[in-house]
């Protein structure tokens, strides 16, 4: 079985034609047939055909499109397009604003850890002084006391390390993926701008035909 495209044209009865996966033909058509009550000008079929027979999946009644109604469509377009960019644009205003924070809570985070850490380290140094002065007057029970002290300072700055380390690394992935979703607003920003260009361009060019065929008139 293969599958074909027809454009039959009822404005010339030997213009009917078939396309393979496209439709053939030119013009502004609609299949508003039904609602407005007018005779279909052209209808679109996709047609399953085969050495025994030919069967019909789809079938649409075309009208040529009128001024209002490619007026209408242009406008719905352009209205969509531009709800479309304030949108992108609302959800960039977002995202920067969730990358600022995230960026002030890594920084608060860092400072915090170093601050633990300077800490820490000044606490270690005072215990290694004072497990030294000890050490000379008790050499049994304090300095395995001490001994102990120290090594769970340790272990509590390993601990610190690797959570610092932990919040640096998940705050710059953060920041990652906030840019990457800037990026990708950024691009669909364009694109909604590039398409309002043309829309745009298409509505100028079309009131530029309308003048020149009133002139015409």
């Amino acid at each position: 079985s293969r599958y074909v495209c027809r454009l039959e044209d009822f404005s010339h009865p030997n213009s009917g034609g078939t396309c393979n996966n496209s439709s053939s033909g030119g013009g502004n058509w609609n299949n508003n047939t039904a609602k407005s009550g007018k005779s279909p000008q052209a209808r679109f079929s996709v047609v399953e055909s085969n050495q025994f027979r030919e069967l019909t999946h789809l079938s649409l009644n075309l009208t040529k499109g009128t001024d209002a109604t490619v007026r209408t469509y242009l406008s719905q377009r352009l209205g969509q397009t531009m709800s479309w960019n304030a949108t992108l644009k609302s959800q960039l205003k977002q995202e920067l604003e969730r990358a600022e924070v995230a960026e002030r809570t890594a920084t608060d985070a860092t400072e915090r850890c170093n601050q633990i850490m300077l800490s820490t380290e000044t606490e270690k140094r005072e215990l290694q002084l004072e497990a030294k002065e000890q050490m000379h007057q008790e050499h049994t029970k304090s300095a395995e006391e001490l001994k102990r002290a120290l090594n769970e300072k340790e272990t509590e700055i390993e601990k610190l390390k690797e959570t610092y380390c932990k919040n640096k690394e998940g705050s710059a992935t953060k920041i990652e993926e906030l840019e990457r979703r800037q990026d990708l607003l950024l691009k669909g920003k364009s694109a909604a701008e590039n398409e309002n260009d043309k829309l745009n361009n298409t509505m100028s060019l079309r009131d530029e035909t309308i003048k020149a065929l009133t002139a015409d008139i």
